[in-house]
């Protein structure tokens, strides 16, 4: 049996709220403590470089909270990134 019009309406409507929550608790102060914790790992880290796997793990941000840090990091020119076959690596400059 396919689900309803209102079934399908309500999935769509639930999943636009869990989009906005984020979108809304994603702005400056919140990216820059992301890209804070981050740095922090990948400072802490003996070689100064983990994969996206390790960031999370020793940040335990979510994956898209990651990605925004890693973008503000390479902005200001403190990372670069690399891949190899199973992971993006991030290693600071």
């Amino acid at each position: 049996m396919q689900p309803s019009f209102i079934d399908c309406h309500i999935k769509s409507t639930i999943k636009n709220i869990v989009k906005l929550k984020f979108i809304l608790k994603m702005n400056i102060e919140s990216i820059g403590t992301w890209a804070g914790e981050v740095y922090k790992a990948l400072e802490s880290s003996d070689t100064r470089m983990l994969g996206l796997k390790g960031i999370k793990k020793a940040t335990k941000l979510k994956k898209d909270e990651i990605m925004v840090a890693l973008g503000w990091l390479g902005r200001e020119g403190k990372i670069t990134l690399t891949s190899n076959d199973e992971d993006l690596v991030v290693t600071l400059v």
